[in-house]
């Protein structure tokens, strides 16, 4: 996901009173508005083809629902076409505004789902990680906001494990019992690997804890960590096999 900041006076606004309440403010709140910008949040991506695109040169036209000065929760509409299926499509930024604004959510209309490049050995080695990471995707893409980090910190805990399981299949039934941090402790050895893996579950606890510390930044990171761990077990199974050819010959 990428960040960009769109300026308030570059978007409509859906609400006739939300116009006349900024044209009858005073200068100073009518400046203050004319230079606000807000950070929104794009995949570069076509949501329905797939295709690279750079979403934030692309806007056919956006608008707002704020319709108070005081408004602190507001949707940001932005309307955009892929020149290479054709097709149109719009993004629904949930935003909300306390000591500055983020966006916490999105929703694109309409989008169709590709599942995620997930290497073949690793789709081998944790097929219950690819089916539940790509749910969770889904359910991200649909807005589900509440849920999708449940679903990607239930993904890792699968793909940790059953990595674990086959360096180590002897120990299989103590690795599914133990927690996912002794897992991570036991089990991997490459400091960054085990870094991003302790992240990536500190991130992924707090979506199921009652009190939910994480932000809309956040999330994004907890993707990365996942590609970064993907990565990490990559570059293992490559090392493994140069060893297993080197002692070979």
């Amino acid at each position: 996901m990428n960040k960009y900041f769109l300026p308030l006076n570059h978007v409509c606004s859906l609400d006739r009173n939300f116009e006349i309440e900024q044209q009858s403010s005073d200068i100073s709140v009518r400046t203050e508005l004319n230079n606000m910008e807000f950070p929104i949040y794009y995949k570069n991506q076509c949501p329905i083809c797939h295709f690279g695109l750079e979403m934030s040169q692309n806007v056919v036209f956006s608008c707002h629902n704020i319709h108070s000065l005081e408004n602190n929760n507001f949707h940001i509409f932005t309307i955009h076409f892929c020149p290479h299926c054709n097709n149109g499509f719009l993004v629904d930024h949930n935003m909300e505004c306390k000591e500055g604004c983020e966006e916490v959510s999105q929703t694109i209309y309409p989008y169709k789902l590709a599942n995620a490049n997930i290497d073949d050995e690793i789709k081998k080695i944790s097929p219950s990680f690819y089916s539940i990471y790509n749910q969770s995707l889904t359910a991200k893409e649909l807005g589900l906001t509440e849920i999708y980090g449940m679903g990607f910190r239930k993904a890792i805990e699968y793909l940790v494990k059953d990595y674990a399981i086959k360096k180590r299949p002897e120990d299989s039934e103590q690795i599914k019992k133990i927690s996912l941090h002794k897992c991570i402790e036991k089990y991997f050895e490459d400091a960054d690997t085990e870094s991003a893996l302790l992240g990536a579950k500190h991130l992924g606890n707090n979506e199921v804890h009652y009190t939910n510390s994480n932000s809309a930044e956040d999330l994004i990171l907890l993707e990365q960590l996942i590609d970064d761990i993907l990565y990490y077990i990559k570059r293992e199974l490559r090392l493994a096999k140069v060893k297993e050819i080197s002692e070979s010959k």
